[in-house]
């Protein structure tokens, strides 16, 4: 009676084996992985943010009339654009911590 079974060499061979392939491919994973988790995000900020600009040409008009062509704007100015134009839409689409308080 002769019985089948793997020798030692043999299950170290395999195991061996699956720990370079896997070595091989687990960064390359990763990497596409978070590639895509970037590119997602990014696609859910440019909706956002279009969203955001729709909500407020609605609101306040056409956009031409918000900005000076090459002035040079000021902190404050900034503020108050990003006040009226920006913010309250942003707040609109879940953004809660959308503040202008400290200045950085």
């Amino acid at each position: 009676m002769r019985k089948f079974a793997f020798t030692l060499a043999e299950v170290l061979i395999t195991l061996g084996i699956i720990g370079v392939v896997a070595a091989m491919t687990i960064p390359s994973l990763m990497t596409k992985f978070s590639k895509q988790r970037t590119e997602t995000q990014l696609l859910k900020f440019y909706s956002m943010m279009n969203q955001t600009l729709r909500m407020s040409v609605a609101e306040n008009g056409d956009p031409d009339g918000w900005i000076t062509a090459n002035k040079g704007y000021t902190y404050d100015e900034t503020v108050e654009y990003l006040q009226t134009y920006i913010l309250p839409f942003m707040k609109n689409l879940g953004y809660e911590d959308c503040s202008t308080d400290s200045q950085t």
